[in-house]
C-alpha cells in the first residue's frame, strides 16, 4: 500500500512538472479569472488553470514561458472549442487539426480557413521565404471599394496587422482575398475567404 502511495504521488509530481507556466503581457479587460486568483498583466498562471472568461470578446496575450512561443487566446475560440483552460485548448484543437504543416499554398489556404481573431499582429508561416523580389498582399471591399495592403514579412512569416484596415466606419469583421506576388510572375490568389474579426483594444470586464 505504501509503495502504491509512492508511485501515484511521483505520477502527481511527474504531471505537475510537466506543466507550462504562461505569463500575461496583454489582455482587452483589466483582469481575467484563472483559476482560483484575479490575473492582471504581468501575472503567471499554470496552463492547466480554467480560464473564466467574462465576455466572448476577451483576449490574453501570452508567454510561454519555456519556450518563450507569444500567442494570443481569444474566448471566442475557446467557448467554440469548449477549452476551459490552455492545456484543453490545445488539446482540442490538435485533435480537431488534420494538419501537418504549411508547405504549399493549399496548406496556407487550409491553415486559414478558420476565423482569425485579431488583437494587434498575428503571425502567419509562409510556404515558401519571402525576399526582396516577393511578397503576400491582401484585398477587401470598403464603402464599394476594393483596397489593397501589403503585408509586413520576414523570412518564412508575414504578418496581418490591425493597422492595415480602417476603422472609421466601426467594421469589426472583413473577408479578405490573399495573394502572393513575385517580381516577373503573375499574382497567384490563395484564398479569396479570410474572415478576420477585430477583437476590441479595451472592454470593461463588465461588458
Amino acid at each position: 500500500m505504501k509503495k502504491l502511495a509512492l508511485i501515484i504521488s511521483a505520477m502527481c509530481f511527474s504531471i505537475t512538472s510537466m506543466a507550462d507556466n504562461y505569463k500575461i503581457l496583454q489582455m482587452n479587460t483589466p483582469s481575467v479569472k484563472i483559476g482560483n486568483q484575479i490575473c492582471k498583466t504581468g501575472d503567471v498562471f499554470r496552463d492547466a488553470e480554467p480560464i473564466l472568461w467574462s465576455n466572448d470578446k476577451q483576449a490574453i496575450k501570452a508567454m510561454n514561458l519555456k519556450t518563450k512561443q507569444i500567442k494570443l487566446f481569444a474566448a471566442k475560440v475557446f467557448l467554440n472549442l469548449e477549452a476551459k483552460s490552455i492545456k484543453d485548448y490545445y488539446i482540442k484543437k490538435n485533435h480537431l487539426s488534420t494538419r501537418g504543416g504549411i508547405n504549399t499554398f493549399s496548406d496556407l489556404a487550409e491553415e486559414l480557413s478558420d476565423t482569425i481573431y485579431l488583437y494587434d499582429v498575428v503571425q502567419v508561416e509562409s510556404p515558401v521565404k519571402v525576399d526582396s523580389l516577393s511578397s503576400y498582399l491582401i484585398s477587401y471591399v470598403q464603402n464599394g471599394e476594393k483596397k489593397w495592403r501589403a503585408l509586413m514579412s520576414i523570412d518564412n512569416y508575414f504578418y496581418l496587422c490591425r493597422e492595415l484596415f480602417n476603422e472609421v466606419d466601426d467594421r469589426t469583421e472583413y473577408t479578405l482575398t490573399l495573394y502572393f506576388r513575385k517580381k516577373g510572375i503573375e499574382d497567384y490568389m490563395i484564398s479569396d475567404e479570410i474572415v478576420v474579426r477585430l477583437l476590441p483594444l479595451e472592454i470593461n470586464n463588465s461588458n
